[in-house]
């Protein structure tokens, strides 16, 4: 209710609120253009993670905190392609999304806790992320969190563009995903 009130105060005597007046008002979260980035990268559409990259620079964020975002993202894949090299329980390559719900995700509660962080989240945003680990070799997995530590390290010392570090680390991340 408040953010409508300061909606309808910023557009003064405005007749109508348009898409643009909402835009400006509320914008493009960090988290958000995380999100998307992860996105992006799961879908292999390098212009479409190279502008969300461009986005988050643009608007102030450190490249290093983008590269974190990279990390994390990474990390999570890496931890849930080890849960599906195990045996047991069993995952079906393209399972669909309602045996997830129903079967392999209460199997992989009770085998590693309720508690357990990946799977504490909402059913189908688990299930994307393992539909997007699936895609992708631990061996690959490992050369991308090897892209981003060398990243890291050129991000606090070389004389390269921050900028060019960060989309060199996004597009060798996209190769092999």
């Amino acid at each position: 209710m408040m953010e409508t009130e300061k909606l309808a105060l910023s557009v003064g005597d405005a007749t109508m609120i348009t898409m643009d007046d909402v835009e400006e008002m509320v914008g493009h979260t960090r988290e958000e253009a995380l999100y998307e980035l992860n996105e992006a990268i799961a879908q292999h559409q390098p212009d479409m993670a190279l502008r969300i990259v461009s986005r988050l620079l643009e608007s102030g964020l450190h490249p290093l905190a983008v590269v974190a975002g990279l990390r994390n993202y990474l990390r999570r894949l890496l931890l849930v392609r080890s849960f599906l090299e195990q045996e047991e329980p069993f995952y079906e390559p393209r399972m669909a999304y309602g045996a997830f719900q129903k079967r392999y995700l209460p199997a992989m509660k009770k085998l590693k806790g309720n508690g357990h962080e990946l799977l504490k989240g909402h059913p189908f945003v688990v299930y994307k992320l393992f539909s997007q680990a699936e895609k992708v070799t631990l061996i690959n997995l490992q050369k991308c969190m090897a892209y981003v530590l060398d990243a890291e390290y050129a991000l606090k010392g070389s004389a390269v563009s921050d900028k060019v570090l960060v989309e060199d680390c996004l597009l060798r991340i996209l190769e092999k995903m």
